[in-house]
């Protein structure tokens, strides 16, 4: 207690007493302040001890790092003295609270506790010292401290010069958890990765898959990578619509082997992608995937599917007796066999088309496929017979078109007819405007309803 405070000196008086020395720079003085029984005032002078950046004053506010009158809670005035006048001997101090902050709170811990850890996370980034940077890159990997602590010191992490590298290494770690912290972190500094592999991670993580695409050749791994670990579903997720928009043309040696991939749904994704790029390259390794699910062997009659529509999309001869063969064999008939012959544009497939469209083992689905596929190659009889099938569609959705109209309209009329009459049934003699039992006065005339109303 301060020889002030024996005099009755308030906390107002303190208050002012305190700025009076700190437009002094009065050190001493506010040296002396910090025993003050009055906590506003003594923040206020470790303020202007933190602006002043006395050295001398380093070891009284490290006295006052933890604050006795509350049971020791953590002040974060001193703290952020400490970081502005930036003296060696407040390093391990800082250390220390920080590690206790650290151990206090196992569960989860409030706001004003992740602030005081902040805190000092900060002034140790400030006093710039080597053993930050390890102590922070160990809370960021450990998962016990609790996501909200780990994202502080990956905060603390990322301001810190040799951090950086620390963060971009945790975007490839195999805890989902710390590479998210790790992303947050960049992103709240403002320090994207430069490595184009490490910005392709960077971007997986925060789910931006159309910067990841834009990343060209060095997301191809990082992608499949995504796309394996989501093993729950078959559909298409959108780490495989990322891969598959890719159009870095050094992206397809990456894609190529890809095309080897354990995981089909890579597969798709790569043979999409090489399709886009029209890769010439790619039709061999497409064909033998083409020979490995011909008939739907295994479950994979949909990579086939995919993989026959890719073959016309690239457009290259040498799928078509391939795909002319897979015609004859009938577990491996389908549309997109058909149309993929149609696109590559040769006329020896005519022959084979037209014996699908005589088959009437083929379903619709087929049947149609094959015509569209002779109306490529320039068959008069498949012109009309495409022209005709397209106006029926029209007609038949057009029909529908207006017989949803109709039922809405219809709707519409039953709803505003229950709305006009209440469901009781009533209405005013006089004015016939419907009304509830309950009324005593009609809404409309106003006459009294006890005789005037009946059942329609």
């Amino acid at each position: 207690m301060g020889l002030l405070d024996l005099f009755g000196l308030g906390e107002a008086g303190w208050n002012k007493q305190v700025a009076r020395l700190g437009e002094a720079r009065d050190v001493p003085g506010l040296i002396a302040a910090l025993n003050c029984r009055h906590w506003p005032a003594r923040c206020s002078a470790l303020h202007h001890l933190g602006e002043i950046g006395d050295a001398g004053a380093v070891d009284p506010i490290v006295l006052n790092l933890w604050r006795t009158d509350r049971c020791g809670v953590f002040n974060e005035a001193a703290a952020v003295a400490l970081g502005r006048i930036k003296d060696a001997r407040a390093i391990q101090p800082l250390l220390s609270a920080v590690e206790r902050l650290l151990g206090e709170r196992s569960g989860v811990a409030t706001p004003s506790h992740l602030q005081n850890l902040g805190k000092a996370i900060n002034a140790l980034v400030a006093l710039g010292d080597e053993q930050v940077a390890r102590l922070l890159a160990a809370v960021l990997m450990n998962p016990n401290h609790g996501y909200d602590k780990r994202l502080v010191a990956a905060r603390g992490l990322a301001l810190v010069p040799d951090g950086r590298e620390r963060l971009n290494a945790a975007l490839t770690d195999s805890d989902l958890p710390t590479r998210v912290i790790s992303a947050k972190a960049l992103r709240a500094a403002n320090r994207l990765p430069s490595a184009p592999a490490q910005l392709a991670h960077y971007h997986i993580v925060v789910e931006a898959w159309e910067e990841a695409s834009a990343v060209g050749a060095a997301a191809v791994a990082p992608l499949c990578a995504a796309i394996r670990s989501n093993s729950w579903t078959s559909e298409e997720t959108p780490a495989m619509r990322a891969l598959r928009n890719i159009q870095d043309p050094e992206a397809k040696e990456l894609l190529l082997a890809a095309l080897g991939d354990e995981d089909s749904r890579v597969r798709v994704s790569a043979a999409k992608a090489l399709g886009a790029l029209r890769a010439m390259d790619a039709v061999q390794p497409l064909l033998a995937i083409l020979a490995q699910t011909c008939g739907g062997q295994q479950g994979r009659y949909k990579e086939f599917r995919i993989v026959a529509e890719v073959l016309g999309l690239i457009g290259s001869p040498e799928g078509v007796a391939p795909l002319i063969q897979y015609l004859d064999i009938p577990e491996s008939r389908c549309a997109e066999v058909a149309l993929a012959l149609g696109q590559l544009g040769d006329p020896h497939a005519v022959g084979a088309l037209l014996a699908v469209v005589a088959e009437p083992k083929n379903g619709p689905a087929t049947i149609d496929g094959a015509w569209s596929a002779l109306a490529m190659l320039g068959n008069p009889e498949a012109i009309r017979h495409c022209d005709a099938l397209e106006r029926r569609r029209s007609e038949a959705a057009e029909t529908e078109r207006q017989k949803r109209e109709k039922l809405r309209e219809a709707e519409r009329m039953q709803g505003s007819n229950r709305r006009a009459t209440p469901a009781t049934g009533h209405v005013c003699q006089r004015c016939q405007t419907p009304v509830e039992p309950r009324n005593q006065k009609c809404p409309g005339c106003g006459i009294d309803l006890i005789f005037f109303a009946r059942k329609y």
